[in-house]
């Protein structure tokens, strides 16, 4: 059986080995995120677009959104704990094309993120509250991750893994965010 995988991927993958690799004059990206930031779990979404300078560096432009959803049961009721998480944020990207099949990329960006939280109690009517709150400051986003060239205008982003940092007020939430998704290839820059 792993004769037959192995046969399988390498017939697959051996046409794409011998093509150069073109460097597109954009490129956007679209896909699933999964992010947590100070020990909360977040799901939901990753989007950039890149405006590729040369082979090796972009300016990027990107905006994410990641929404979680916590409850539990207490003496004083049901409570019920809702998060969203979003940056918006640009700054350069580098690639290295030099490879035929996988096109690896790092990126520093900076911009603006809204963290926001809501609570809500259930319980008896003296123990029934919401409260909200939210949190608007400075974002960093360092990462990269490692794209897989296809043939066609698309390509599939394998993994993209970040760092994220927030400032705002005496708040400093950092964590991960783990992306996965597509990215369209919108026409070619002169080589």
């Amino acid at each position: 059986m792993r004769k037959l995988f192995a046969t399988a991927a390498l017939l697959v993958l051996l046409p794409l080995a011998g093509r150069a690799q073109e460097t597109p004059k954009a490129e956007v990206f679209a896909g699933y995120a999964y992010s947590r930031v100070e020990g909360v779990h977040f799901n939901g979404w990753n989007f950039d677009i890149a405006g590729n300078l040369n082979s090796n560096l972009a300016i990027v432009g990107s905006a994410s959104g990641g929404y979680g959803k916590e409850t539990f049961e207490s003496v004083i009721g049901k409570t019920e704990t809702n998060s969203s998480i979003h940056t918006f944020v640009v700054g350069p990207r580098v690639y290295e094309r030099n490879t035929k099949i996988f096109t690896p990329f790092a990126h520093l960006l900076m911009g603006y993120a809204r963290v926001n939280s809501e609570i809500n109690n259930q319980g008896t009517p003296a123990t029934t509250y919401t409260l909200e709150d939210g949190l608007n400051g400075f974002a960093l986003v360092a990462g990269g991750g490692l794209d897989i060239k296809g043939d066609s205008p698309l390509a599939f982003r394998l993994v993209q893994v970040d760092y994220i940092m927030l400032r705002s007020r005496d708040q400093k939430p950092q964590g991960v965010r783990v992306s996965t998704g597509l990215v369209w290839h919108l026409g070619k820059r002169p080589q």
